[in-house]
C-alpha cells in the first residue's frame, strides 16, 4: 500500500514558516566508483542517482562488512524498496528495525515508518519524535520526522526537522531536497532556494534533478 509522498501534498494550503538556522553552504561530493558499495556513503550515493535496485542488491553485503551501520544501510534499502514499490519488503525493514530495544533510537524510527504505512500518522509522528528525543543528533531520526509531520500535514514542522537533519549531516542530500519542498510549500523562496542548491550540488545525477531545475526557473522568473 504506498505512502505517500511530499510531491503529492504540493497543492494543500500553505501554513506561516517558521524562522530557520542559516544553513552552511555544501560542496559537490568526489565521483566515487559503485562497484563496491560497502558502506553507507556508497550505497547513498547509489541511492541519489536513482538506482534503487543496486542500492537493495548490495545492502546485505555492506551489513556483513558494516555490522555497525546496519539499521542505516536497512533504512536506506527500506527507502529504495519505496521507490521500487515492493512495499512487503519496506513492511519487513520496519518490522526488524521496530523489534530493537526500547532504548534504540531505531526502535522508534521503525515504528514510525510502520505507522506511515498503516496512514497513522498521528502516532508516526509520535513514534518519530520518541527516536529524536533519543538521539536528537541522528540525521535519519530527524528526517523519518520530518516525513511523518509532511503527512500530517504540517509543513512547518516538516521543514524544521529536515533542516535539522541537513544541519546534522550536510551532505543528506534528500533531507535538503524535502527541506526545499516543505519550504515551498510555506512559501520561503529563499530557503527553498537554499536547499534546492545543497540538493543540487550533493546528488547531481538525481532523477528530481529536472524537477528541482523547472521549479527554480519558475519562482526565479526563468533567471
Amino acid at each position: 500500500m504506498p505512502a505517500l509522498t511530499l510531491i503529492a501534498l504540493l497543492s494543500l494550503t500553505c501554513q506561516p514558516a517558521a524562522r530557520a538556522p542559516r544553513v552552511q553552504p555544501v560542496s559537490a561530493p568526489q565521483q566515487q566508483s559503485t562497484d563496491n558499495a560497502t558502506n553507507q556513503k556508497d550505497l547513498r550515493t547509489l541511492y541519489e542517482a536513482g538506482k534503487y535496485q543496486q542500492v537493495v542488491q548490495a545492502v546485505p553485503d555492506a551489513v556483513k562488512a558494516n555490522q555497525a551501520q546496519r539499521p542505516e544501510l536497512e533504512y536506506l534499502a527500506a527507502q529504495s524498496y519505496q521507490k521500487l514499490g515492493q512495499w512487503d519488503d519496506v513492511r519487513k525493514i520496519y518490522d526488524e528495525l521496530a523489534s530493537r530495544g526500547s532504548n534504540d533510537v531505531w526502535t522508534y524510527v521503525g515504528k514510525s515508518g510502520q505507522a506511515l504505512m498503516n496512514k497513522k500518522t498521528n502516532d508516526a509522528v509520535d513514534a518519530a519524535q520518541k527516536a529524536v528525543q533519543i538521539a536528537p543528533a541522528n540525521p535519519q531520526a530527524q528526517y523519518q520526522l520530518g516525513m511523518a509531520e509532511s503527512l500530517v500535514p504540517d509543513f512547518a514542522k516538516a521543514a524544521a526537522a529536515f533542516q535539522k537533519a541537513a544541519l546534522v549531516d550536510p551532505t543528506f542530500a534528500y533531507a535538503h531536497y524535502y527541506a526545499a519542498m516543505s519550504y515551498y510549500k510555506l512559501k520561503r523562496i529563499d530557503l527553498m532556494a537554499t536547499h534546492f542548491e545543497a540538493f543540487l550540488k550533493l546528488a547531481p545525477n538525481a532523477p528530481e534533478r529536472p524537477q528541482v531545475e523547472s521549479i527554480m526557473k519558475t519562482v526565479r522568473g526563468g533567471v
